[in-house]
């Protein structure tokens, strides 16, 4: 088993080592690349999960071709804090203070980098020791291309595939809801045409749902019926427990010659406009998650007060964090909320990891959708 200190060894390698071979173009009007990635055990646990290093060798080919055909934005920081330290004795009745007093320097840089990468081909992967390698054949595309390659399935997959569920209830002029499974029915085609797929259980991270208010009346003058449809929606994430989109469309009047047939042509006439709106909200969603990160609740119980900070910082340092904002500190416990591109076990592993590196010792207590608690050990400060 790799030790603490080759631990740390690994994570810095993780990061930084890629072999880069040569590409098929012209240099300067390069795209097409191939590009070798590694990644190498970080937890216990990636020993027993050869999927997940694969998943990291190829994002680390992805990274090294956007780099090189794009460039990076390298966000760097370097500083010195100071901690404090008081003990008392008591002696003979007298007490006296000795104060100690420790200066820490800290050097950190990030990465930052946006762009699109399509996977042409996997020409090889295999093994090293601990490390797994995959030699990839990439093309790097262009703004203008990727905005084409950025379908709604797109940006779901690439935010992980959230669990989607989608219930639909129906009222007539005001006598209650119920549900209404053909118009569900609709939605789910609609979506899965978009390359989405919904759960059939009230399940997932998101939930849409989906309101259907009729105003029917008889025209009895000319034996026909008339019908107002009201279509609203809300796609609430059960994670954070926020609202993140709500629509309203208005369709009719419409005619039939039946209630039911005035009701399906006024349908007709909004589910278009309405689909399209539900669409956009949901890709809205995926792409500000894919480019800025997905909110994270972090706890740390435990924490001396004069730690608080250098917690924070660690968690800030990390690579695909983009923010950390409301910190709290309450009776020993620090609360963070943190906004990270990845899934939460990615979180949660690096964070141990940040931690362990800046000398922080905890022990991970649960992962919970969005939340995740720790319990403080010690410093080796």
């Amino acid at each position: 088993m790799t030790s603490k200190v080759q631990y740390r060894t690994v994570l810095k390698s993780w990061v930084l080592i890629g072999m880069a071979l040569l590409f098929a173009t012209d240099p300067s009007n390069a795209r097409v690349v191939i590009k070798t990635g590694v990644a190498y055990p970080n937890t216990a646990s990636d020993y027993k999960n050869p999927g997940r290093l694969r998943q990291r060798a190829i994002r680390d080919a992805m990274e090294l071709a956007l780099m090189e055909q794009q460039g990076a934005q390298v966000v760097a920081e370097r500083g010195s804090r100071e901690y404090g330290k008081s003990l008392y004795q008591q002696v003979d009745g007298r007490t006296t203070e000795t104060s100690k007093q420790r200066t820490a320097w800290h050097s950190n840089a990030r990465t930052r980098i946006r762009g699109g990468v399509k996977l042409l081909k996997v020409i090889r992967e295999w093994r090293e020791g601990e490390k797994y390698l995959v030699k990839l054949k990439l093309d790097v595309l262009k703004d203008d291309e990727l905005s084409k390659e950025m379908t709604p399935g797109t940006l779901w997959r690439q935010v992980g595939r959230p669990g989607i569920s989608l219930e639909v209830r129906v009222s007539r002029n005001g006598n209650g809801w119920w549900r209404e499974s053909s118009f569900q029915n609709y939605l789910r085609k609609q979506l899965a045409q978009n390359e989405i797929n919904t759960l059939e259980r009230d399940i997932g991270r998101y939930r849409i749902k989906v309101w259907q208010a009729m105003e029917n009346s008889y025209l009895g003058e000319y034996d026909t019926w008339k019908t107002l449809c009201d279509l609203s929606f809300s796609i609430v994430d059960r994670d954070t427990g926020k609202n993140r989109a709500v629509q309203h469309l208005r369709g009719g009047p419409a005619a039939g010659f039946s209630e039911k047939e005035a009701e399906d042509n006024c349908l007709e006439k909004a589910s278009t406009g309405f689909t399209r709106l539900l669409i956009e909200d949901l890709v809205a969603l995926f792409n500000e998650e894919w480019v800025n990160g997905r909110d994270f609740t972090v706890r740390v119980a435990g924490v001396p007060g004069k730690d608080a900070g250098r917690v924070r910082q660690a968690i800030a340092d990390l690579m695909s964090v983009t923010a950390v904002e409301n910190m709290a500190y309450d009776d020993g416990e620090l609360a963070l909320d943190v906004v990270f591109q990845g899934q939460p076990l990615e979180l949660a592993e690096a964070i141990s990891l940040a931690l362990d590196e800046a000398g922080i010792i905890v022990d991970f207590r649960e992962l919970r959708g969005n939340r995740i608690e720790y319990v403080w050990q010690g410093s080796e400060f």
